[in-house]
């Protein structure tokens, strides 16, 4: 997991400028851009490896779904910025 301790000044920093609205960080925008993205694989507990589901990953900070306008369907957006991952947030396409 990333080290938000040492982003999290510099985004308030950031954030102190009059042109900068915004700021959020994450391994990168909600979509992949020109097939670049970081993946892994998925199963629940009870499926075996062959039936692991290829996934592509994000890491995002707390901002990331207001910076992009993103709506949940369900659930919540994260709460804080932790240095280990206790929270997911799955796309549709991963339930079916």
């Amino acid at each position: 997991a990333p080290d938000f301790s040492r982003k999290d000044p510099y985004r308030n920093e950031l954030l102190k400028l009059a042109e900068v609205d915004k700021v959020a960080y994450g391994s990168g925008p909600p979509m992949a851009i020109d097939g670049l993205s970081l993946g892994t694989t998925f199963r629940l507990p009870h499926q075996n490896e062959l039936e692991a589901r290829d996934t592509e990953l994000k890491i995002s900070g707390t901002e990331y779904f207001n910076f992009y306008d993103l709506k949940l369907l369900s659930g919540r957006p994260f709460k804080e910025n932790k240095d280990v991952f206790h929270e997911f947030i799955i796309n549709q396409e991963l339930l079916l």
